[in-house]
């Protein structure tokens, strides 16, 4: 008899959720769709765009927002450098101690255009790139501006010494 309350109160929250919350199967078929065919409108030869978050599952929740990720092609991000090398991309290691959840710490492995260095700064011995600097270019390749303009003040915040954080710069010319 629990069990049967239990299974009935279980469906009844799913309807709820449907028709209040989340929003019908068909609705959410649907959304997931238009994100695909905007993902592949706007994704060229160098940058893949991806939907992500409670949107890009297809999940119209009131007061979200819309979580876009762009993917560089020639740029791969590893966490082992016992991979397939190929000298025509730009290769970062992942370093993950000292971070805070859910950020890295990029270190430049290999690069064939040197003009990579721009977006990294040398802190120690090694050269790291900046994620937010790197999220900002994302955005300007996307042209979203205001996006990328808030990255880079991120960076900034981060870390603020001009000298070897090129977001100063890259600001400078969006403002």
């Amino acid at each position: 008899m629990a069990e049967s309350a239990i299974i009935n109160t279980s469906i009844a929250l799913y309807h709820y959720l449907c028709q209040n919350i989340v929003g019908k199967e068909k609705d959410v078929k649907s959304i997931r769709l238009v994100n695909n065919i905007r993902d592949n409108l706007q994704s060229c030869k160098g940058t893949t765009v991806i939907t992500s978050g409670s949107f890009g599952e297809g999940l119209l929740m009131r007061g979200s927002d819309i979580d876009l990720m762009g993917v560089v092609k020639l740029i791969e991000v590893c966490e082992d450098t016992q991979i397939y090398f190929n000298a025509d991309r730009v290769y970062f290691e992942m370093e993950l101690e000292d971070t805070q959840p859910g950020f890295t710490k990029l270190r430049l492995v290999h690069s064939i255009d040197w003009n990579i260095l721009e977006d990294c700064n040398t802190i120690g011995d090694d050269l790291k790139g900046f994620s937010y600097n790197i999220l900002g270019i994302g955005f300007q390749m996307l042209g979203d501006k205001e996006a990328a303009r808030l990255s880079f003040m991120q960076s900034i915040e981060l870390f603020p010494i001009e000298k070897h954080n090129s977001a100063f710069k890259t600001l400078s010319l969006i403002n």
